[in-house]
């Protein structure tokens, strides 16, 4: 698990220090860094194993100078990050002398460790140096731009089921639909089976109130089709299973995240962007339970959100103690004097915040409902 992420010239960010946990939220008003940040672990994971910089199969960004941080001219680029009680990992990026994009090199706190530069699989040989933001293995991003309700969607055939937009998740599910999930992923108390299919529709039921799918593929081509009942009380009667573009528009964007997780493997980091998209209050405070759940399960999340429900649900938890506060951290970017900095917020009695940087304070940390109600009330 990744315990700490440090940050150097990168767009809005001159410094930044970030403690991470199992279970990270990283809010923020529009335009704060929450994006920079993570696009920060994207660029580290595709310079891993192979010299991608800033344009690879996890981002592409353009430039170097598009994305320097224009009061640090003369500095590179530095991303780190230490696995909890390993070494530590940092990739440098400079602009080329030599050509017209830029020079990458990836460097280990070990003495012994060289920079790697042509070693494309150098990862699978000592595990004592697998670096854990690595795009090839275990990492994965669902990014705001994820694919939503489609009629039909296309199977994998080898193709990464996790990409940015989950183009292929769906055909993965069906894919391995039948297949049995390890045992520290299931849910249901023992009434719900322990298929794949078994434990999304769970969740797509608890979350949802109700809804069920049915995944199948087209025989003779390359597609899948998912279907959806929402109907709990005849939730078998195949004539109510619809497509997606006849239930709520957040059910698609829903069941991507579900499948993914479920997916995915012990030791997995996971980048999820806006997961609250098209979904009710409840359903994004349960979808928060879900997302918790499955950092408590050896994966480690980081998820940028501006819903208050999510926050609210971690806050409730530590407060009643369903929650160890260790194991979640929420970080509350803001843009201060130019720069963009990190306030760590601390979660005290009764649910009571408090920010850990005493140059920060909370103004806009999910504060808007209480600003309302004070212009309701008169105050």
């Amino acid at each position: 698990m990744i315990s700490s992420v440090s940050i150097q010239a990168f767009k809005s960010i001159t410094r930044l220090d970030v403690q991470c946990a199992a279970f990270n939220l990283i809010v923020g008003i529009n335009s704060a860094g929450k994006s920079t940040f993570l696009q920060a672990l994207l660029v580290a994971s595709q310079n891993t194993s192979g010299e991608y910089g800033l344009n690879g199969p996890a981002v592409a960004l353009g430039d170097f100078r598009e994305v320097q941080n224009y009061n640090m001219r003369d500095t590179p680029i530095r991303i780190s990050y230490c696995e909890q009680g390993k070494k530590e990992w940092w990739v440098e990026i400079k602009e080329s002398d030599h050509t017209d994009g830029t020079d990458c090199e990836v460097f280990c706190s070990d003495d012994d460790f060289d920079p790697i530069r042509e070693e494309l699989y150098w990862p699978l040989v000592d595990d004592e140096q697998t670096m854990p933001l690595n795009w090839e293995l275990g990492f994965h991003y669902l990014s705001c731009h994820r694919i939503g309700a489609q009629d039909l969607y296309r199977r994998s055939f080898g193709a990464s089921a996790f990409d940015e937009t989950g183009e292929y998740v769906i055909g993965k599910l069906e894919n391995r639909a039948d297949s049995v999930i390890e045992k520290e992923l299931l849910s249901g108390a023992g009434q719900v089976g322990d298929r794949l299919a078994d434990q999304v529709n769970y969740w797509l039921n608890y979350i949802l109130d109700g809804t069920t799918m049915r995944v199948q593929r087209i025989i003779n081509t390359d597609y899948v089709q998912l279907r959806y009942n929402s109907n709990p009380h005849l939730a078998n009667q195949e004539s109510l299973f619809c497509r997606p573009s006849n239930v709520g528009a957040g059910t698609s964007y829903l069941i991507t995240m579900l499948s993914l997780c479920l997916m995915s493997e012990k030791g997995d980091v996971i980048l999820i962007e806006n997961p609250e998209v098209h979904l009710h209050p409840k359903a994004q405070s349960r979808l928060c339970e879900f997302l918790y759940f499955i950092s408590r399960n050896n994966r480690q999340l980081f998820v940028e959100t501006h819903s208050d429900h999510l926050f609210n649900w971690i806050r409730a938890g530590v407060a009643e103690q369903t929650i160890e506060a260790s194991t979640a951290a929420v970080n509350f970017f803001v843009w201060k004097d130019g720069e963009t900095k990190c306030n760590p917020i601390e979660f005290g009695e009764f649910g009571r915040i408090r920010g850990k940087n005493p140059d920060l304070d909370l103004n806009d940390l999910f504060d808007q409902f209480d600003l309302d109600m004070d212009r309701m009330v008169g105050l």
